[in-house]
């Protein structure tokens, strides 16, 4: 459970369901009980789009820099390069022994589906989505210039 207390930790989230962070950890092809992270993936990605457009239009937003702003946010590599500073690797399970590496696709897919299993968790509140990924670094901290 060290992996949850840890997802817990850098989401600044406390999960009600403890298997979820497991869950979102937890890449394709591995044989466990746990299921993987694709669906926590697929909601999550959703649901970040969701939460910047939403924003984005509460803010009264030209609908090209929304798009901008997603581009900028949700792009895979900077997915990955937020996950990879955060150190996900080291709590991702599947990893075959004798890989080198992670593919930068596993670690932008995992920051998607810990950013599901929030969603999931909490209920759908999308306050406690923005909170995570301001925690994990998604979000340009208040009053830093966006590119739109």
């Amino acid at each position: 459970m060290w992996r949850t207390k840890a997802m817990e930790d850098l989401l600044e989230y406390r999960f009600k369901d403890k298997t979820l962070p497991l869950s979102a950890l937890n890449l394709p092809g591995r044989l466990t009980s746990i299921k993987d992270n694709t669906g926590l993936a697929q909601v999550g990605k959703a649901v970040m789009e969701l939460f910047l457009i939403t924003d984005g239009y509460d803010k009264d937003m030209d609908p090209e820099n929304i798009n901008t702003l997603l581009t900028y946010i949700l792009d895979n590599s900077k997915l990955a390069d937020v996950g990879t500073k955060k150190g996900l690797g080291r709590c991702m399970m599947g990893m075959q022994s004798g890989t080198t590496s992670l593919t930068p696709l596993y670690t932008a897919r995992t920051v998607q589906a810990l950013m599901g299993a929030v969603y999931i968790d909490s209920d759908g509140d999308l306050e406690k989505l923005h909170e995570a990924m301001m925690a994990i670094g998604l979000l340009p901290k208040p009053g830093a210039q966006l590119p739109v």
